[in-house]
């Protein structure tokens, strides 16, 4: 009968130790998947962009493209970017200005600041940058 005295409410201590622990994990999971999710609507909205790029006819429209498209893609899919840029030299436009018949693709690489608080918790201070890279070949035929 001693023994079963001394285990009373070690149960009940078990459980306060054990529920903090598992609503930290939780929280975690929730968070990554959101981190996850930024980083899946990024790389759809970068790869639009990508097309939309592909199909301009000078470098600097491929570029306003590639950004329009961007930040459409973003707002429809409900995600909040701090900072969004169209990355890269104009290098990576440069395959527009070539004439009819070369083959060229373009290359648009994107970042997204996301802050914490949009992910995970209201009122968090800090962000993460979500980056994204997406190649798209250019009609070697197409009207430039």
């Amino acid at each position: 009968m001693r023994n079963r005295m001394d285990e009373r409410g070690a149960a009940a201590v078990e459980v306060a130790v054990l529920i903090p622990v598992l609503l930290l994990v939780c929280i975690g999971a929730v968070a990554a998947w959101r981190l996850w999710w930024a980083g899946a609507q990024l790389q759809s909205a970068t790869a639009a962009a990508a097309r939309a790029a592909a199909q301009a006819a000078t470098p600097e429209a491929g570029r306003s493209a590639a950004a329009a498209i961007l930040s459409s893609d973003l707002h429809d899919a409900g995600l909040a970017c701090a900072n969004t840029d169209v990355l890269g030299a104009s290098s990576q436009f440069s395959a527009l200005s070539a004439t009819v018949g070369q083959a060229g693709e373009v290359v648009v690489a994107t970042s997204c600041s996301v802050a914490l608080s949009d992910l995970v918790f209201p009122g968090l201070p800090a962000s993460i940058t979500v980056r994204s890279a997406a190649t798209e070949a250019i009609d070697t035929y197409g009207k430039r």
